[in-house]
């Protein structure tokens, strides 16, 4: 009944995986399940704070749209947002909808 978020890396040195692992790939798509989810190419700043806020709008994506294959696009936008601000930067809802 949970989900799993790790990025490549951690994907990589693990020892056992679960079926509700999602794995962020940086810029190439994000993997759920067999599936793959596209990321846009965006101009790149900072990573900090990325994964931070992937994670925080795949929770609010999924209590917002009730699955997690809709969550992971609007997860996918916010964090892609994020990258192309310099520091920890925090999208706006309002960002990631016009996106």
């Amino acid at each position: 009944g949970c989900f799993v978020k790790i990025n490549d890396v951690e994907y990589a040195a693990a020892n056992s995986y679960c079926d509700s692992m999602i794995v962020t790939h940086g810029s190439n798509p994000v993997t759920y399940n067999g599936k793959s989810f596209s990321v846009p190419k965006v101009n790149v700043f900072d990573v900090c704070g990325a994964g931070d806020t992937f994670l925080a709008a795949l929770t609010y994506g999924y209590l917002s749209y009730g699955t997690i294959e809709k969550a992971i696009p609007f997860a996918i936008k916010a964090a892609s947002i994020t990258v192309q601000n310099l520091g920890v930067y925090a999208p706006t809802l309002k960002e990631i909808n016009e996106t």
